[in-house]
């Protein structure tokens, strides 16, 4: 099914994604919704013939929280080390805008969205306080969307979150 124009929409097959693509105003401080709102149906394939998904999302952190923010969503950090319990977490890039201070994209690449889905439901006691943490550094997060992961880089080097076997 992967990259299959006939593919069923992911929009129509998860509750989370349904109840985010309603849109939901931003909010300072908040999380817009529990998953990005833009869904695409056709998904690529990877090298090793796998489908990648790309959940972006963007961060306004506040002054001075900035090295908080980056331990937390590092390749290190907390935020990571909870995606990488699941199977179809691929690896994240963590971008900081060097024009505007404070503000970072986070994108993590997944094979999978209903495992991501049930990763984020099976796993939703420690994504709450990773989150509470967040939300605590930042002044505004914004789900951008889901995207078609069309270019996938070698899953090594610096845009990739490496498994460091801890």
């Amino acid at each position: 099914m992967c990259g299959r124009r006939d593919a069923p929409s992911v929009a129509s097959s998860s509750p989370h994604i349904q109840r985010a693509a309603r849109g939901r105003p931003r909010e300072a401080g908040r999380q817009t919704g529990n998953t990005p709102r833009a869904i695409i149906r056709a998904f690529p394939t990877d090298a090793q013939g796998g489908c990648v998904l790309a959940v972006v999302w963007q961060f306004d952190v506040q002054d001075g929280a900035e090295d908080e923010f980056e331990k937390l969503h590092g390749a290190d950090g907390a935020w990571t080390a909870l995606s990488r319990r699941s199977r179809s977490f691929l690896g994240s890039s963590f971008l900081k805008d060097l024009a505007t201070p404070g503000r970072y994209l986070l994108l993590e690449y997944w094979s999978e969205m209903m495992v991501y889905e049930k990763h984020l439901a099976d796993f939703s006691d420690h994504v709450d306080e990773l989150k509470a943490r967040r939300t605590a550094m930042v002044k505004e997060t914004v789900a951008l969307g889901v995207f078609d992961a069309l270019d996938v880089p070698e899953r090594y080097g610096p845009t990739w979150s490496v498994r460091d076997g801890r």
